[in-house]
């Protein structure tokens, strides 16, 4: 019989709104049974100090009064989807802890996820596998996407070829073919920018729904320059992208609903440039992430890609499977398995990422 571990997976993405935790159960392969999960937001006054700390240079004593800030904040995390579903930690097997990315630079063989580790192991009393993306890297692969073999191992049993795209604050998509064949790329922006400009024009957090999006006119010209001068569009696949290489898109001359729109359709674009370079156009695109949530972004993505429907259509969760993969990757750590394939993120090799950390014995 297999060995079946209790997982619990943290998740912070680049729209730095706040923590993702979830809890699943898994063998590290196609056996996956979900939990449950729960969601901490950021307090107002640390998210704007995290992406100080993403966008520029602060002091370095700074940085690491940030980080404990940031492990503590995943601490409470953990505490809160273990009592919501009445689990203790000495129940749990591991916890997946992707940390906060603060610079992702893969042309330089760069990233850095904030958090500690052995912070969080002691918070918590359970062992952690963190920094998933270095080890990658180290053998030539870009860092991300890391949820591709999450994917596979979920949609196993639906039509072939599809594919998973995650509209979070970067957009990146998962294509799965018939063989057993796997291309992920990141594709471009989705919610980050686009939450950037309503939070500026509105104080509002993001575009509820689409509605601001859907009233304004797509300024055709500034996408066509981003898809031209933004080097990301011009790489090959696979790549992966840093939140904010795309702050160049020129919006100052738009009104907000203009503005709102216009990034829809780079982020429309950037998914359809990836998509023109998989091997087979995918029967069905399904979406994960927060960016489901904007119809109008759905909308677009349908009428330019076809049959693309939210993930929760399979019975799958949208706005925890990022949390949940990281659940499933640290399984997958501790049972010595591939956590990135070269079909993912351009490894040379099928590699094992994360470093395990254990709270001591006590």
């Amino acid at each position: 019989m297999t060995d079946m571990y209790t997982a619990i997976g943290l998740m912070s993405g680049t729209s730095l709104d706040g923590i993702d935790a979830a809890v699943i159960r898994t063998d590290g392969g196609h056996q996956i049974d979900f939990l449950g999960s729960t969601y901490i937001p950021y307090e107002p006054a640390f998210k704007a100090q995290m992406q100080l700390l993403a966008q520029g240079d602060i002091p370095l004593n700074d940085v690491l009064k940030l980080e404990q800030k940031l492990t503590e904040c995943h601490g409470d995390a953990v505490d809160k989807v273990l009592n919501e579903l009445a689990i203790t930690a000495a129940e749990v097997d591991v916890v997946g802890f992707h940390g906060q990315t603060i610079r992702h630079l893969p042309a330089e063989s760069l990233t850095w996820q904030l958090g500690n580790a052995q912070l969080l192991a002691e918070r918590t009393g359970i062992q952690v596998v963190a920094d998933f993306r270095r080890r990658d890297m180290a053998v030539g692969g870009e860092g991300a996407p890391l949820a591709p073999l999450y994917h596979q191992a979920l949609l196993d049993d639906v039509v072939k070829p599809c594919a998973v795209l995650n509209l979070g604050g970067v957009a990146n998509i998962t294509y799965l073919g018939k063989q057993g064949e796997i291309v992920a790329t990141d594709t471009g922006p989705a919610s980050g920018l686009l939450d950037t400009w309503i939070q500026h024009h509105t104080g509002e957090l993001y575009d509820d729904g689409g509605a601001m999006s859907a009233t304004g006119q797509v300024d055709a010209a500034v996408v066509s320059k981003a898809l031209t001068d933004i080097p990301f569009f011009s790489r090959p696949l696979p790549r992966s992208a840093d939140r904010y290489e795309f702050d160049q898109v020129e919006l100052a001359h738009l009104s907000l609903e203009d503005g709102a729109a216009t990034l829809v359709a780079l982020t429309v674009a950037g998914v359809a440039q990836a998509c023109e370079q998989l091997p087979v156009a995918p029967k069905a695109i399904y979406v994960s992430g927060g960016g489901v949530n904007n119809t109008y972004m759905m909308a677009q993505l349908a009428e330019k890609l076809g049959k693309v429907v939210p993930i929760s259509d399979l019975g799958l969760r949208e706005d925890s499977l990022e949390a949940e993969c990281f659940a499933w990757l640290a399984v997958r750590h501790l049972i010595h398995r591939p956590t990135s394939v070269p079909g993912s993120t351009g490894c040379d090799v099928p590699t094992i990422g994360g470093i395990l950390t254990a709270p001591c014995i006590r």
